[in-house]
Formats: C-alpha cells, structure tokens, sequence
C-alpha cells in the first residue's frame, strides 16, 4: 500500500527548496536539503516533516521561529536567535529519539510526544531515530539506536483526560502501545489513591490494542491508571501512570481508600447498531441510508467474530501499523488485518490516522490478511478507468450503476461529479455488480 503517513509541509517563506517528492497523503517527503529564507520564519500552524531516511515524521509545533532550517534524509538542524523557540516533537505511540548536538534535553516526555524546545540562540543539529527513548525503564546512551531490540516501554494511548470527572458506569476507551525487550503482554491498572494500590483492570493482553473500560463504581478524586509491559513470567518490564489524577463519582463510599474494589471486565467488542440489511441493494439508493447501513468494515466485509480457540493480536475495529512500515491495516473482528489499496478507500471510513496504534514487526506478522477493504457505502461513486458507467456503492461491495445524471443529482447533489473516483482494474475484483439506479426507482419522472 502506498504509504499513508499524512506529511505536509507549509513553511512561509522558503529561500532555496530541493525536494523529492514523496508518494505520500498531503505533500512533500523532504529529503534533500532544504533551507529557510535569511529572516525569521514563524510557523503558523503545526507543521509534519518528513524524514525519508528514518521514515518517521516529526512536528514542528505552531508559532515556533527558526533563522534558518536545514534538512536531509537523515537529519535537520535548526538556527534559532534570542528570545526565539523552536519547538520539534516525535508523537506517540512510540516516540523516538531525538537525539541533538545543541546541548538541549534529549529525553522530554509530554502528552504522549517526545518534544524539545531549542531557545535561542542556538544551533542545534537533530538525528531522529525511531528507537523510542521516553520511557520508565532507562535507555541506553548515544543517538540513532543502533543493532538490538529497543529498550521496553509501554504507554497509555487514550484513557480518562487528566484532571476529568467520570461517573460510575461510563464506558471509557482505554488503549496502549508496550514492547521491546522482553515484553511479551500488557497489563492495566487502577488506583483510587493516587497510585498506593491497583486493582488490575485487564492483564495478559496483546501488546497493542484497547478496550472499552466501564469506570466502576467507586467515588475518589485521585483516580489514576497504569499501562505495563510484562514479560511471559508477568514481571514488569516497563510502565507508564498517568501523571495527573482524575475524579470518578459513584454510589460506593470511598471514605477507605485502602478498601478493595471489584473492577467490571472490559468489553473488548462493544455492541454497535447495524440492521440485518441494506435497503439500498435494490430499488432506490440514499448516500445517507447506505451509510447508516453500514457503520463499519466489519458490517460491510461480513466479518465474524474469531473462534474462541483463535490466538488473535489485535482488536476488532482498530486500525494499526508496524514502526518500520507505513502501512496501516483494519484489524477484523475474525483477528485478521485488512488491507486499504489505496488512500482514497481509507479517507471513506476514517478522517486522519490519529487512531492508528503502532506494534512491533513480529507480532504484526502473526496477523494473517483478510483482504482488502472496498469503499465505504454512500460515501463516493466509483468508476474503472476503461468504463465510462458510474457506480453507487453499497453494502459488500455491490455496484449500482447511476443510470443518468438526474439520478445522479437527486442522490449527490449538484456537486455529484466532484464525488466520483477512478478505481484501476486492478481492483475491480472486490466488487459485484447490482442492480441499476434508475429514475423510476427514485420517483423521478
């Protein structure tokens, strides 16, 4: 698959740019030098960089000033003058090293990104590696992280906000990204006293994935939850707590809060509303409808859930990656990993990729292919490069061709030709053809 790290670069003013021009969804890889105008360039909003070398991408935080910037396939390094700040981050899950030679601090672990802030007047020069370094357990001395398996570490992905108030009985989305050396599982926790005991929340779990947490029934404002990587012993090997706690509200007294509590299970396949068919294979045809119909690849794949005897590595519903491939895959609810052939299908089903959970190689590898994904209904029409018919796309990849423009206009609107895409040959294969669109079945006379 094309790779669909989202990079764009909107710098202002650029004096010199010599680029190569990566395949990539919103712009340019840079990985040639490239160099800022002479004056000081603020940068407006956040803005990704490229490393081709590394393949990883940065941010550069908004309102950051730089004199000059400079940048190749493996490294940047950035001229700020006094009373300027420049601000680079590696976002989570698993940020990397940002090993410089400005003397700045090469381990600043926030909001799930590894960030440093050079403030001028200096000239620093950053050798990005995707070895992740902010962590509990020590990293090893150096820059790039060279040979060996990374040192372990585990983070908490998306869980309760900090400093947020949750009522007994919420359903919370807590997911997380451990590995490296000797971490085989993920283990989560609560505390009800600021981190003096933990009842577990879920343990010998894959070690990327998330689950839909219900906040149990207790009242404390000094809730906090912790990820661990373990071994295949149960020993930590690596943890991450939040670092500010958060208030739950509920009918339990927790006047003691050494009292034992009873942590609900999590259920890691939450219901979703999904009628038995789609209305839209047959006589009239709504864009709405259609997607209402079919509200996630699962329903629209007819994937069923894994055997229970099944090992399974990832969790229904999820979209993940490697860190050393670009790639990103839907897990099925059958436990296997669905491919996108191209970004055009994945924009269909998901606004950006922020949701998207990294795991190691290896275990990715133990995921078997399902298949390919096919347009989400209702959203975009189709057509192959050779065929002029345009098509509607509903549940399981059925075509319906729009049979005149009228029909077209009563389902799209007036912009109904900006909503079509050419789909190669090549893929045409994932589809079926339906039954026709015609005015008649729209009530158009």
């Amino acid at each position: 698959m094309t790779n669909l790290s989202k990079v764009k670069i909107g710098l202002s003013r650029l004096l010199a740019v010599a680029v190569a021009v990566a395949t990539v969804v919103g712009g340019l890889g840079l990985s040639s030098s490239t160099a800022l105008a002479a004056t000081t360039t603020t940068f407006s909003a956040n803005t990704s960089l490229y490393m081709s070398g590394p393949e990883i991408t940065l941010t550069i935080d908004s309102g950051s000033e730089a004199d000059s910037l400079e940048v190749t396939a493996t490294t940047f390094t950035v001229v700020v003058s006094a009373g300027s700040t420049f601000t680079v981050r590696y976002p989570g899950p698993t940020p990397g090293n940002l090993a410089n030679n400005g003397g700045l601090a090469t381990c600043n672990y926030s909001g799930g990104d590894n960030v440093i802030a050079a403030v001028g007047p200096v000239t620093a020069t950053f050798t990005p590696a995707a070895a992740p370094v902010c962590n509990t357990v020590p990293a090893s001395s150096g820059g790039g992280g060279g040979g060996g398996a990374p040192t372990a570490y585990a983070y908490l992905l998306s869980g309760p906000i900090d400093g947020g108030t949750y009522d007994a009985g919420n359903t919370v989305s807590l997911s997380w990204n451990a590995g490296g050396l000797g971490v085989s599982y993920a283990k989560l926790s609560l505390s009800i006293n600021g981190g003096t005991s933990w009842t577990t929340i879920a343990d010998q779990k894959p070690t990327s994935g998330s689950v839909s947490w219900a906040v149990p029934s207790v009242t404390t404002s000094q809730a906090k939850i912790k990820v661990e990587g373990t071994n295949t012993s149960g020993s930590t090997m690596a943890s991450t707590i939040s670092t500010a706690t958060f208030s739950i509200v509920g009918a339990a007294s927790s006047a003691d809060e050494d009292e034992e509590i009873v942590v609900p299970p999590v259920n890691e396949t939450p219901a979703e509303p999904d009628p038995d068919s789609d209305p839209n294979i047959i006589g009239g045809f709504s864009a709405q409808s259609a997607l209402n119909a079919t509200r996630s690849i699962n329903t629209d794949l007819d994937i069923t859930p894994a055997a229970e005897e099944t090992d399974v590595y990832c969790v229904s519903g999820s979209l993940i990656k490697s860190a050393d491939n670009s790639a990103v895959y839907y897990c099925g609810a059958d436990g296997k990993r669905y491919t996108f052939p191209h970004e055009r299908i994945f924009y269909t089903w998901f606004e950006d990729f922020d949701d998207v959970i990294v795991i190691d190689a290896e275990t990715l590898a133990r995921i078997p292919l399902g298949g390919n994904v096919m347009y989400r209904p209702g959203r975009r029409m189709i057509k192959i490069e050779s065929d002029p018919k345009v098509y509607a796309v509903t549940r399981g990849g059925v075509l319906r061709w729009v049979t005149t423009e009228n029909v077209a206009r009563e389902i799209y609107g007036d912009d109904w030709n900006q909503m079509i895409d050419d789909v190669n040959v090549a893929f045409f294969f994932s589809y079926t053809i339906g039954e026709p669109i015609t005015e008649a079945d729209l009530g158009l006379f």
